[in-house]
């Protein structure tokens, strides 16, 4: 019995707050997102001039942002930047992921990273499948973007996404200049 009346005041006390804090508008002035009228969150560049929830009016004390005007200059053009890598396939060292192994081969075109391939990884049982299946194509895209393999881990896929980077890096310092 208390117990249920101890979760009932907590679901009551927290569906007045949401009630509360979701009826008023933001307060002007303040570094909290604009509103449109319906609710939603403005996109930024729409909150470039604050406005009060109310009206299309100005907030006091705010000033317009002044024009930028681009001024062309006159120079020569910048050489095109040489990659850090060699091209060519460069083949990683085999990583381990706990339940397999973790082998890729960086693909480098004009110095720089163009694809990622993978040559081995866990795939003896259903689960691994399933869990590489869906990590691997985003740690591909996000090596291929950062240029290197210092890249973000996938959340769920943390033996593999250690595997893959170990042996990216290990291609990658092959493919040094």
């Amino acid at each position: 019995m208390r117990k249920s009346l101890l979760i009932g005041s907590i679901i009551l006390a927290f569906s007045l707050y949401v009630w509360r804090t979701g009826a008023t508008p933001a307060p002007a002035g303040l570094n909290a997102p604009l509103l449109a009228p319906d609710r939603r969150i403005l996109p930024l560049a729409q909150q470039d001039t604050p406005t009060r929830p109310d009206a299309s009016t100005p907030v006091a004390g705010t000033a317009p942002k002044p024009a930028v005007s681009a001024v062309p200059t006159a120079s020569k053009p910048a050489p095109a930047p040489r990659g850090q890598y060699r091209d060519g396939e460069f083949r990683g060292d085999a990583a381990d992921a706990y339940y397999g192994y973790v082998k890729v081969a960086a693909v480098v075109r004009n110095g720089k990273v163009a694809d990622v391939q993978i040559l081995d990884y866990p795939n003896d049982r259903g689960h691994s499948i399933m869990i590489n299946n869906y990590a691997l194509p985003r740690l591909i895209s996000e090596a291929v973007q950062a240029q290197s393999a210092d890249i973000q881990i996938v959340s769920g896929a943390t033996d593999s996404s250690m595997a893959f980077r170990e042996s990216l890096a290990s291609a990658l310092a092959q493919a040094r200049t």
